[in-house]
């Protein structure tokens, strides 16, 4: 970093050539890694666009070719719907081979709409059902969405939706609606004629806001479409359960598999609430958050009448390259400059780990590693890093996890504000394998009691 004051660690030394060949390595090391990825999109683009072949050469696709050209004709003459979900208390459901269905929200328990359009929860299990009017849905596939009118009413509800199938008038069936920004939606299959379909919006008393419900029919192609679409938001948010539900084979499932592995989907621990990132934290990050520019990291560092050395300690295992590198480069990105690395390396099996790591020390005088000769697991990992330290202050970081680029120079500061400091601590977010920013975590002032 061009004329900051010099660290106690910041050394200036020529490349060598053996640094050169580690640079060139780890270059090429990432390029596999890409090449990887790249052929994983490619087979599940040839999977996709087998199914749709195989979608489109299907007898009842040839049969069905007039009917969809007769809806085309229908929607150029009518147009298609402008308003918006939220505003909707009533609907129709087109049906194949059969007239359309009417149907209007009706609340049922613990739940009134006022004259502003807001429903209120007058009861901690507020219901609200959708109205089937003069006849039943036929057995199949259907898309049910909630949309909310407002984030902060998205923020507060939790819908889940019940059906009633057959005469008997029992509820067999049940799920989640899962949240994208605004909007909550499921798609499932009934086997039977749907008599009755309730969602129960939130679970709290108080007034909800506005939102309104659609449903309309669907099909298995759609139904597969949706399931790919959550299961690969899940994995970008590198969240495990994501592979806990697969379906086997190629081409699409059948209702049968396919209503299954939606229902074991939506059966994930808090499966509905991590797939939308919130429209306002991302507003917060843009009006809080600026990357420090050099004049003014000159003159806060001039400031500081103390600049201790943080040593970061980070136990290494088996760690994802693109996750590793990243780590490391956000402590290498910090505006402040003394800082230590200190990376203990816990007999990872992929030796691409000791090879990156190699490539780090060599590059950096300030990252400095050890490589345990036997899994130890993270506390013995930890302990081994902490040997390398001899910074003035210890801080923890996880090998998945990346830090702000002002992160170390807020502790800094910290420091000197409270030179008698025992332990500092941070807010906190996660980042998907979009490279978007979540579930902010903004952590209270001391509080023991919340530790």
């Amino acid at each position: 970093m061009d004329n900051l004051p010099e660290g106690p660690h910041k050394k200036k030394t020529a490349p060598s050539q053996n640094t050169q060949s580690l640079r060139l390595r780890a270059l090429e090391l990432e390029n596999e890694a890409l090449k990887s990825q790249i052929g994983e999109l490619m087979y599940e683009k040839i999977e996709l666009t087998d199914a749709i072949t195989d979608y489109k050469q299907s007898t009842s696709w040839r049969i069905t070719a007039p009917i969809r050209a007769l809806r085309r004709a229908l929607f150029r003459l009518t147009g298609t719907p402008t308003d918006k979900t939220y505003l909707r208390t009533s609907g129709v459901i087109h049906r194949l081979g059969g007239p359309s269905l009417r149907y209007e929200l009706r609340p049922v328990k613990d739940l009134i709409h006022d004259a502003t359009g807001s429903w209120i929860a007058t009861g901690a299990d507020p219901q609200l059902e959708v109205h089937l009017i003069g006849g039943t849905l036929r057995r199949g596939w259907y898309k049910l969405i909630l949309e909310a009118a407002k984030p902060v009413v998205a923020r507060q509800l939790s819908p889940e939706w019940h059906l009633t199938q057959g005469s008997a008038g029992i509820e067999s069936g049940q799920g989640v609606l899962t949240r994208d920004g605004l909007v909550f939606s499921a798609v499932f299959f009934s086997d039977r004629d749907i008599v009755g379909l309730r969602i129960n919006p939130c679970f709290f008393r108080g007034k909800i806001g506005s939102f309104g419900v659609n449903v309309s029919r669907s099909n298995r192609f759609g139904a597969y479409a949706y399931f790919r679409l959550h299961q690969k938001r899940l994995h970008n948010l590198e969240d495990e359960r994501a592979d806990e539900v697969t379906l086997g084979g190629r081409g699409v499932p059948s209702s049968a598999d396919l209503s299954s592995a939606l229902i074991r989907l939506g059966d994930q621990p808090g499966y509905a609430n991590f797939l939308s990132a919130d429209a306002n934290y991302e507003q917060w990050i843009t009006a809080h958050e600026r990357r420090t520019g050099k004049s003014e990291l000159l003159t806060r560092l001039r400031a500081l009448p103390q600049k201790p050395t943080i040593s970061i300690i980070l136990p290494v295992y088996n760690t994802p390259v693109k996750q590793l590198r990243a780590c490391i480069e956000s402590v290498q990105r910090q505006s402040y400059p003394y800082w230590e690395l200190c990376i203990a390396d816990d007999a990872s099996t992929n030796p691409e780990v000791a090879e990156i790591l190699r490539g780090y020390a060599a590059m950096e005088p300030r990252v400095k590693v050890t490589y345990r000769e036997e899994n130890g697991h993270i506390s013995a990992a930890s302990n081994s890093a902490l040997q390398l330290a001899s910074g003035d202050y210890i801080g923890l970081l996880d090998h998945d996890d990346e830090l702000a680029p002002d992160a170390l120079l807020s502790i800094a500061s910290a420091i000197n504000k409270k030179p008698d400091v025992k332990l500092i601590y941070s807010d906190e977010d996660k980042i998907d394998r979009t490279g978007r920013r979540r579930e902010p975590h903004f952590k209270s002032d001391w509080n023991p009691d919340l530790l």
